[in-house]
């Protein structure tokens, strides 16, 4: 199983990832959109694992791991910038679920937390980096029609095409046209541990 990590940029993102891979990834304040997403495991020990080993001694004990990817972090305007790689696009297609990180610490650099406003932004990001592609794509296909290359492989990805664009610029995810993509999504909000209540 692999959980993408996506946040906006100095939402402790990368500290997340670090601590629970208990990796040392660079954290940054600035975003270098040419960096590649860092990734690693992390076992999930479970104690009815650790239970069923002690009775019946097998040989090997293999607990669950999962693959964590902490994608750049983002900033407004970063889709029409180019928000991902396109190797950064084939991971996040393939992810089983993405966890989208929000600040919800004050910060010098960032001001105050506004995590609502932060998922709301990140959603707005990628329903214009998914546009963006879509109409690319579209952009493409009308030049192999000026080519002498129109088939009905092209046409019918036009037609599909048509109802992505219409829909994403109706504001509405791509996740809420085609089912296949629906992974699950999480929220993860990021308090500074002296914020967490101990009650």
């Amino acid at each position: 199983m692999n959980i993408g990590l996506i946040g906006l940029a100095n939402s402790g993102k990368t500290t997340i990832f670090n601590a629970m891979t208990r990796t040392q990834a660079q954290i940054t304040e600035y975003v270098n959109a040419k960096s590649e997403p860092n990734r690693a495991m992390m076992k999930v020990e479970d104690s009815r694992v650790t239970i069923l080993s002690d009775m019946y001694r097998p040989k090997k004990t293999t607990y669950a791991v999962i693959e964590l990817i902490d994608f750049i972090g983002l900033t407004e305007g970063s889709a029409k910038e180019g928000l991902f790689s396109s190797s950064s696009m084939g991971l996040i297609k393939n992810t089983d679920a993405l966890a989208i990180v929000v600040r919800h610490f004050n910060n010098d650099m960032a001001g105050i937390s506004t995590p609502l406003r932060d998922i709301a932004k990140i959603d707005e990001e990628l329903l214009i980096s998914d546009l963006l592609i879509a109409e690319n794509r579209m952009e493409r296909i009308k030049k192999a029609y000026q080519q002498g290359k129109k088939n009905n492989s092209l046409e019918m990805e036009e037609k599909i095409l048509h109802k992505i664009i219409d829909h994403l610029s109706n504001n509405q995810p791509i996740r809420e046209l085609v089912p296949c993509l629906r992974n699950p999504f999480l929220d993860i909000g990021n308090l500074r541990y002296l914020e967490v209540s101990t009650e």
